[in-house]
C-alpha cells in the first residue's frame, strides 16, 4: 500500500481573552507620563502590558499617533528602542521632551536666566487672553514662551513641556483661572465660565509653579537612562501614511491608539498650548486629514488602509501591531474593532493576520441596589492585535 505524504499546515486562529489585564492606577506608572493632560491618552500601564508581551530587551517599538508619549516612554523605561510620530506638532514635541528630560537643577538654571519682568504687547491680550491669565501672570507667560524660542535646548523643550501641562486647568496649580486641563476652550466660553463661578483671573507667579511640577513628573527620576535609551530624532511630526524616515522591516511592535470616527484632531482644542510653542494656521490645516468629525466609517477605513499598508513596509515579518480602540460604549452603531478585523481581512489580509483581540474589563465591586446599577457604566478597553505575516 502506497504511502502518503501530509503535510500540516499551521493555521493561526484568531482568539478573544478577556479579563483584567491592566489598570488605569497611576501608582503603577512613572511619575513622567502625567507631565501633560491630553483627551483620549491610554493607561502606562496597557503599554506595558504589550510591549512585555510582545517584544524583548532592545526590540523596537512604534507609535504613529503618539499623543502624550506613553508608549514610546514606556519602552525606554524597559530598555526598548522607541520610535513615535504624530500629525500634531504640540503632541510630537510633548513626547520628544519626555525622552530628553532634565532635572530640578537645569530647570532651576534656565528659569534664572529668563526676564520675567520685561514688558510686553498687549496687543491682542484683551481679545483672546484675558478670561485665563492676570496681566501680570500673562506678561511672565510671553517672556517665558520667547526665552524657550531663543534657546530651544534640552532644558527648553522640557520647560516648555511642563507649560504645556500647567498652562490652563482647575486648581492653584496651573496658570489660568479655573478652566477644563485638558482642552482650551474658547474665550468666550472661558468668559461665561468665569461669570457663572463668579470668578476672575489672579496673578499667579509662573516661575515656582513650572518648578513645583518639575518636581512632581521627575519624583520618580531616571533621568539618566530614559536618555541611554532614547535617540535624538526618534520622535518626529509626521502622518503616519508615510513614515519614510523609518527603514523598512525594523519595527518588533507597532502599540497606538489611531484616531476614531467622531475625534478632531485639529488644533483647535489646542489652541492656547499651539500659541504657547508657537505654531501657524498652515500647522492647523497639517492636522485636519486626521479629523473625522462627520463620523463617517468609510473615510475612516480608508484612512487606516493606507496607514496599514505604510506599517507593513516597516513592521519586521513576524512582528505585531496592537491598536487601543476604545470601549463597546465609544459607539451605538458598530464595534470598531470589529469594523477594523473586518478591513484587514478584506484588503490587507496579504500583509497582515487578525491574531487577538484583547478585552480588559475593569473590576467591579460587588454592590447591590443603586450603587450595583451606577457601576454599569464601567467602561472596557479593546486592543485588537493583528500580526505582520
Amino acid at each position: 500500500m502506497a504511502k502518503v505524504a501530509l503535510k500540516l499546515i499551521n493555521c493561526a486562529q484568531f482568539q478573544r481573552e478577556e479579563g483584567l489585564f491592566w489598570t488605569a492606577d497611576e501608582k503603577d506608572a512613572h511619575t513622567l507620563h502625567f507631565a501633560v493632560s491630553l483627551p483620549d491618552s491610554f493607561s502606562p500601564t496597557l503599554a506595558r502590558y504589550f510591549i512585555h508581551r510582545y517584544t524583548g530587551r532592545k526590540d523596537t517599538v512604534l507609535d504613529p499617533f503618539c499623543g502624550r508619549g506613553t508608549t514610546p516612554l514606556e519602552a525606554v523605561l524597559m530598555e526598548r528602542r522607541a520610535l513615535a510620530s504624530d500629525i500634531n506638532p504640540i503632541f510630537s514635541r510633548v513626547a520628544a521632551a519626555k525622552l530628553d528630560p532634565v532635572d530640578l537643577v537645569d530647570a532651576a538654571m534656565f528659569l534664572q536666566g529668563v526676564n520675567f519682568s520685561r514688558p510686553v504687547s498687549l496687543e491682542g491680550y484683551n481679545e483672546c487672553f484675558s478670561a485665563f491669565f492676570d496681566p501680570e501672570t500673562y506678561r511672565e507667560i510671553v517672556n517665558l514662551k520667547s526665552a524657550i524660542a531663543v534657546k530651544y535646548d534640552s532644558a527648553a523643550r522640557f520647560i516648555e513641556m511642563i507649560t504645556l501641562g500647567i498652562l490652563h486647568g482647575h486648581t492653584a496649580g496651573y496658570l489660568s483661572s479655573y478652566a477644563l486641563p485638558q482642552v482650551s476652550v474658547s474665550p468666550d466660553h472661558q468668559r461665561a465660565m468665569n461669570d457663572r463661578r463668579g470668578q476672575s483671573p489672579e496673578y499667579r507667579s509662573v516661575a515656582p509653579r513650572v518648578l513645583k511640577k518639575v518636581g512632581l513628573v521627575m519624583r520618580d527620576g531616571d533621568k539618566q537612562r530614559i536618555r541611554d535609551y532614547s535617540e535624538s530624532g526618534a520622535i518626529r511630526q509626521a502622518d503616519a501614511r508615510n513614515l519614510s524616515h523609518i527603514p523598512s522591516s525594523s519595527v518588533n511592535l507597532v502599540l497606538a491608539a489611531p484616531p476614531r470616527p467622531n475625534s478632531r484632531a485639529g488644533l483647535m482644542d489646542q489652541w492656547l498650548r499651539g500659541w504657547f510653542c508657537g505654531l501657524t494656521t498652515k500647522d492647523q490645516k497639517a492636522c485636519m486629514d486626521y479629523s473625522f468629525a462627520s463620523g463617517e466609517i468609510a473615510n475612516w477605513c480608508d484612512f487606516m488602509n493606507s496607514v496599514m499598508f505604510e506599517l507593513a513596509r516597516v513592521v519586521k515579518s513576524g512582528g505585531y501591531a496592537a491598536f487601543e480602540l476604545g470601549s463597546e460604549l465609544d459607539c451605538s452603531e458598530y464595534r470598531l474593532d470589529e469594523v477594523f478585523k473586518d478591513l484587514i481581512e478584506m484588503s490587507l489580509s496579504s500583509y497582515w493576520e487578525a491574531d487577538t483581540l484583547v478585552v480588559n474589563k475593569p473590576q467591579v465591586p460587588q454592590l447591590t441596589g443603586r450603587a450595583k446599577t451606577m457601576t454599569t457604566g464601567l467602561r472596557d478597553s479593546r486592543v485588537l492585535v493583528l500580526r505582520r505575516k
